[in-house]
């Protein structure tokens, strides 16, 4: 493992991996059982913040669960730093033009963008960006002007506003 710890913690860390792993082959045997709904553990281990970001998004939207978008989360952290607002703004862009995968329609790329910006401002562990966040739905302004509405359940004020913030976003680029 060796990133500069002492011998005690990468101990430490390696025991956890260890468990992990373990526990992961129990789950998997105990799923070839058939007694639960699905077959897999649906559970992806995820290692970083990037992919714990990513990962819980890709539970609406399983083609996100996609190596490279891991990846590129981690390169904008290196270019703008370690959860400067950019790197949410930027990654939901690109994952609303489908520069990774592919969406049913563009609302649901834009709505699929949204909630990895947002879950990547909440460091991916709160529920907020799968369950506070419902949806995204077009609707027309008086001139006829297509903009976005967002939709909440229960949600908390700073889900709100960090959902408003991308919509106006994107509402600005297409």
């Amino acid at each position: 493992m060796d990133k500069g710890l002492n011998l005690e913690t990468e101990k430490y860390f390696d025991s956890l991996s260890v468990g992990i792993e373990n526990n992961y082959k129990i789950a998997k045997e105990a799923r070839k059982q058939g007694l639960d709904p699905v077959d897999e553990v649906e559970v992806p281990l995820a290692l970083t913040m990037a992919a714990k970001v990513v990962r819980l998004i890709a539970t609406k939207y399983s083609q996100l669960d996609n190596e490279d978008i891991i990846n590129r989360v981690l390169e904008l952290e290196k270019k703008y730093g370690a959860l400067d607002n950019t790197v949410s703004f930027v990654i939901a862009e690109e994952i609303a033009k489908e520069k990774y995968c592919k969406f049913e329609t563009q609302l649901e790329a834009m709505d699929a963008g949204i909630r990895v910006g947002f879950a990547y401002t909440t460091l991916g562990v709160v529920s907020s960006p799968i369950e506070g966040f419902t949806e995204i739905q077009t609707g027309k302004t008086q001139l006829g002007e297509t903009y976005l509405k967002a939709f909440f359940f229960r949600a908390y004020k700073e889900c709100r506003y960090n959902c408003y913030l991308r919509g106006d976003y994107f509402n600005r680029l297409y």
